[in-house]
């Protein structure tokens, strides 16, 4: 992808790690997300979804930033199933 230094582009990132997702698939009935803002150089509204594992403890399911938060919930919905995959 190449992009001009003059370009504005909006970017939503999410990423999961493998270990995470395979905690996650094993018990799928449990997850909490925050929201933070202004926590990072670009101020960009940052969050984190946690689940719980068959012995209670809490592990990050997958984390994420985007340019506002109005756009959260969008890329929630678009980025979930593609990084978590199905049930």
């Amino acid at each position: 992808m190449k992009i001009s230094e003059s370009c504005k582009t909006l970017l939503s990132v999410m990423w999961v790690r493998n270990e995470e997702r395979d905690l996650f698939r094993a018990r799928p009935y449990n997850l909490h997300i925050d929201f933070t803002a202004n926590t990072n150089a670009e101020k960009m509204p940052l969050f984190l979804a946690t689940g719980l594992t068959a012995f209670n403890e809490s592990v990050v399911a997958f984390c994420g930033i985007t340019p506002n938060e109005k756009m959260i919930w969008t890329v929630i919905n678009f980025g979930l199933p593609k990084l978590l995959g199905p049930r």
